[in-house]
């Protein structure tokens, strides 16, 4: 009778299973990835050791049940291999376009992580409609990792794929990752049309502060929606911004409402459905601004405030919309057009209202 296969890790050790090696991610921390490579390719010469993370707590993991993270190594003879699983929402027949389709979307994260795209594979298993559950497998980095950190990675590798449908990402899955605490995947990501990011917040105790505030609200408003993310830093590439960094900015219990009083006192009318919330980020926290698309009938969006020449005019009203990354002002014929649009349809709205002679 031969003993099982054994993983050692520095003081933990693990039994190998049919399925391989199953490990939870409170178990990895501290973890040497290098120290990983070595233990999974003596810990079963026989076959390439497997490590599944689970979600599944420790104490429940049996020799039939193991719930897999969608995170998983395994080594081969160059090292270390991640085995990501993600949803895509289309089915894409050839391996190198859906490969190349992935690597563009994940590039900027994995440069910065130094972890290297192998290879992306639909289940060839599964029948149905989409979405398509897919094995990303990547080369990490293992100089000066640890398995946490490198499972991390696979969690945010998830994320943006799950969120952007393996495509790019739009205002609403950006959306949700900012809401799930996933804004690091947001670095190298290009502003827009529907994307604003701000180093730091506003001063609204000035009203400097609470037009700036108001206009990077109302520019959204007059466009087709958009995010305001308080606490990115940007660089400039090529001809425009990309989000390059996470700065938290300082949040209490009173910071949303207060920034919400803010717009409700500068912006004529409140556009519908407009949020304001804190998100984690970092150790610490970002403020987020939702503007949903907004009705053509009720454009333009007023700013009760303006900057003149650098100079803040409380009495003045200010209409701005978003462009691309640019700001542009809204031109007199344009606002007049528009309310002269509002009129004729409030006007045969009160006719449609307005009850039929027999």
């Amino acid at each position: 009778m031969f003993d099982e296969p054994v993983l050692h890790v520095g003081q933990k050790s693990r039994i190998r299973r049919d399925y391989g090696f199953a490990a939870t991610p409170d178990e990895l921390v501290g973890m040497s990835a290098t120290d990983l490579r070595h233990a999974l390719a003596v810990g079963a010469p026989d076959d390439a050791g497997l490590l599944i993370v689970s979600d599944t707590p420790v104490e429940y993991i049996t020799e039939d049940v193991v719930s897999s993270s969608g995170v998983e190594f395994e080594v081969d003879t160059a090292g270390l291999l991640m085995l990501v699983y993600v949803e895509v929402a289309e089915w894409v027949d050839d391996e190198k376009v859906l490969h190349d389709r992935l690597q563009q979307l994940l590039s900027d994260l994995l440069d910065r992580k130094r972890c290297a795209l192998i290879s992306a594979e639909h289940d060839l298993n599964q029948v149905g409609a989409g979405p398509y559950l897919t094995q990303l497998t990547l080369r990490p980095s293992t100089r000066a990792q640890t398995v946490d950190h490198l499972y991390r990675l696979g969690i945010e590798i998830q994320a943006l794929v799950n969120a952007s449908d393996g495509g790019e990402l739009t205002r609403e899955s950006t959306l949700n990752l900012l809401r799930a605490g996933h804004g690091a995947v947001l670095i190298g990501q290009p502003e827009g049309a529907w994307l604003d990011v701000k180093s730091q917040l506003y001063d609204i105790t000035r009203l400097r502060g609470k037009v700036s505030m108001a206009q990077a609200v109302a520019r959204f408003a007059n466009s087709g929606g958009g995010v305001v993310v308080f606490g990115m830093g940007t660089k400039k590439v090529g001809s425009g911004e990309v989000v390059a960094s996470i700065h938290p900015v300082p949040t209490d219990g009173h910071t949303v409402r207060r920034h919400r009083q803010a717009l409700e006192a500068h912006v004529y009318p409140l556009p519908t459905g407009l949020d304001v919330e804190i998100v984690p980020a970092d150790g610490g926290t970002l403020l987020v601004v939702h503007v949903p698309p907004q009705l053509d009938t009720v454009k333009p969006f007023l700013v009760h405030g303006a900057i003149v020449d650098d100079r803040v005019e409380g009495a003045f009203i200010s209409i701005v919309r978003r462009h691309g990354e640019d700001t542009i002002p809204t031109t007199a014929p344009a606002v007049h057009a528009a309310m002269s649009i509002n009129r004729v349809l409030d006007r045969l709205e009160g006719q449609l209202d307005r009850p039929m002679r027999q």
